[in-house]
């Protein structure tokens, strides 16, 4: 572990000796986007009932945390001019949690990683009823909350977050213990992690199988590395950029397509690979949608027809359960273990670039030009 991870692996490891109501905690919120306007807030941590509190580790920029910053897209949907306190991948350390966060084996001091929403819907509604908590009629999205009292604490650009009631909470590590995978994986798990696990499994059964994923970039790359864990004879990996290319190299995955494929995944947002991913599948493959979560995404020239006729089975896979979240840690654990060297060499390693919770502005802006992932570390 670098001496920066060290060091706040160190300050969080004495986080708990604090009470939650003593602390005083820090937001950067987003005041506006297109160029974005941020503001660093001081905050007093005050959990509600049913909570976690947690003193975080780090956050990463996901992409589609630029997308917000940018104006692409608006931080809280049903509000596109509230303020926000951005962010959703992340590590934190419990500070305190009610008995339901605890009996599901959470311990204070433990570094857990969480579900990107929380579904507090009583009686159970029909969404969660069928195996879609992440889609509950009452979802409370972190990094996607109007900045409000009691909210200001939603987003993981913080030093400090305030898990609701109905999130799930899952320990990466015990008090003490050392990360098991680099701080930006281990941010990455709750997002990139959890929706590549959920996206493998979205495949159906794929030992012996051939999988390919049209996008390299973190998601794309963890999907495929999450289809050989299950037992895939072969995982490709198609992308445009060079620079991509070589970094799936490393990995030992595929860059080229070649022949039928029993299941192909869009990883990488362009509605341009339809076609090619619907021609590389067999008769009877699966078709895994992930990446096109925008307007531009009509299916672009392709017929019912052509889906008819080869049997395809089409899957959307919009975030994750709670099982692919408990399913990830291990995974990323195994893959960091197999790989560390080639997740050094794609910006996802320890060396991955870090910038005080205050630098927002050049942490976003190198963000924007790396394949990998950039941290904001509380100071």
């Amino acid at each position: 572990m670098p001496a920066a991870e060290a060091a706040a692996a160190a300050s969080a490891a004495k986080a708990d000796d604090h009470a939650p109501g003593s602390v005083q905690a820090k937001a950067q919120v987003l005041v506006s986007s297109g160029p974005p306007v941020f503001a660093l807030r001081d905050v007093a941590l005050s959990p509600t009932d049913g909570s976690c509190t947690l003193r975080m580790l780090g956050a990463s920029i996901c992409a589609s945390d630029l997308h917000t910053a940018e104006g692409r897209r608006p931080a809280v949907p049903s509000q596109p001019d509230a303020e926000c306190t951005l962010g959703h991948e992340g590590v934190g350390v419990v500070l305190g949690a009610d008995p339901p966060t605890l009996a599901s084996g959470v311990q204070v001091g433990d570094t857990v990683t969480f579900s990107v929403a929380s579904s507090s819907c009583a009686p159970t509604c029909g969404r969660c009823e069928v195996g879609l908590p992440q889609k509950c009629v009452k979802l409370f999205k972190y990094g996607h909350e109007a900045y409000r009292p009691q909210a200001e604490l939603s987003g993981t650009y913080g030093s400090h977050m305030v898990l609701q009631e109905g999130s799930t909470v899952v320990p990466i590590c015990r008090k003490g213990e050392e990360l098991p995978a680099s701080l930006a994986l281990c941010c990455m798990m709750n997002c990139s992690g959890a929706t590549a696990v959920a996206s493998a499994r979205s495949c159906g059964s794929i030992e012996n199988r051939r999988v390919a994923v049209f996008g390299g970039g973190p998601l794309g790359l963890l999907i495929a590395l999450r289809a050989k864990d299950l037992g895939a004879k072969e995982a490709a990996v198609i992308d445009l950029s060079p620079k991509v290319i070589e970094s799936v190299k490393r990995f030992g995955l595929e860059t080229e397509l070649t022949g039928e494929y029993d299941a192909v995944v869009e990883a990488c947002g362009a509605k341009a690979v339809l076609g090619p991913a619907i021609k590389a599948l067999r008769v009877g493959g699966t078709l895994v949608l992930v990446g096109l979560v925008h307007p531009n995404s009509d299916l672009a020239g392709i017929t019912a027809e052509t889906i008819i006729r080869k049997c395809l089975t089409i899957v959307g896979v919009h975030n994750y359960t709670p099982t692919d979240l408990r399913n990830t840690v291990p995974f990323v654990s195994r893959a960091w273990a197999q790989h560390k060297s080639a997740f050094e060499g794609c910006g996802l390693g320890e060396s991955a670039p870090q910038f005080p919770l205050s630098d927002i502005a050049p942490a976003v802006d190198t963000a924007r030009k790396t394949i990998g992932r950039v941290l904001l570390v509380p100071e």
